[in-house]
């Protein structure tokens, strides 16, 4: 144990004197990202120090449950995602910093081509933009259009028609190991924008390499009153994957269901 921390304290100190932080990472044999990712294992003698680790990239960084965050997919990279195995949609990156998506819900989509049904298939599509502005600061905006295969909840109290969508800046401050997003938007219903904002704040943080603590929460203004929905869980990470298992809280939702609504999906990179 002495001999292994003796030696990659040398080569730490070596590095440092190295130039500037692309060649100190390049002599350390890592990528901007991964030295990104450095954890600490190894005790100092005599001290609560110590010495770096390296976990893999999180795969998963660019998205919550079911929002986006501002870090970006990487050019020609994207992911497909089920939701309560019925859900499916999937992004993708055809340009540096920008990316497409889309999904839809299977028994909707069954139901709609059904002769003598007037039903809807459920669906969305949406765009994003984002890049990095600095080390740990990262800012985007999208936009999202959406077809519901049934009335939504405030349906009884204001007609706002199964179409809605939004546009949402957003700002995101940490890494891909740990970071929060805050986001500001406007609806959009058959009757025009809302008049109130959309609010929501979106977290994940990765405290061992195979888990992470994620939570998406929402106060959305489509109707006359407030629809806030709250999310919390753990994701379990794996290579390419994400394993997604947590509660659901809003008091509409709920009714039929208990206290919460349990989640669960998972994402899968390509």
């Amino acid at each position: 144990m002495r001999i292994q921390f003796l030696l990659i304290s040398l080569v730490t100190v070596l590095c440092s004197h190295a130039g500037t932080h692309e060649q100190r990472t390049a002599a350390m044999g890592l990528t901007d990202r991964s030295f990104a990712l450095l954890r600490l294992r190894y005790p100092m003698p005599g001290s609560k120090a110590r010495v770096f680790s390296t976990w893999k990239d999180n795969p998963h960084s660019s998205h919550t449950f079911f929002a986006p965050s501002a870090i970006p997919l990487q050019q020609g990279q994207g992911y497909y995602q089920n939701s309560y195995v019925i859900m499916h949609s999937a992004w993708f990156a055809p340009l540096e910093n920008v990316s497409i998506g889309g999904g839809f819900q299977m028994m909707s989509v069954l139901a709609s081509l059904r002769p003598g049904q007037n039903k809807l298939p459920g669906y969305f599509l949406s765009v994003k933009g984002g890049a990095r502005l600095q080390p740990g600061i990262w800012a985007g905006v999208y936009a999202v259009g959406t077809q519901l295969s049934s009335d939504p909840p405030f349906q009884d109290t204001l007609d706002t028609g199964r179409k809605m969508g939004a546009i949402i800046g957003q700002c995101t401050l940490g890494t891909g190991e740990a970071h929060a997003t805050l986001h500001l938007g406007w609806g959009a219903t058959g009757i025009g924008l809302t008049r109130k904002p959309m609010f929501g704040f979106s977290a994940q943080w990765r405290f061992t390499e195979p888990l992470a603590v994620v939570t998406e929460n929402w106060i959305l203004n489509y109707g006359p009153e407030s629809f806030p929905i709250y999310t919390a869980g753990i994701r379990f990470l794996h290579r390419k994957l994400a394993a997604d298992a947590a509660v659901v809280y809003n008091e509409s939702l709920a009714e039929g269901f208990g206290a919460v609504i349990p989640y669960f999906g998972f994402a899968l990179r390509f």
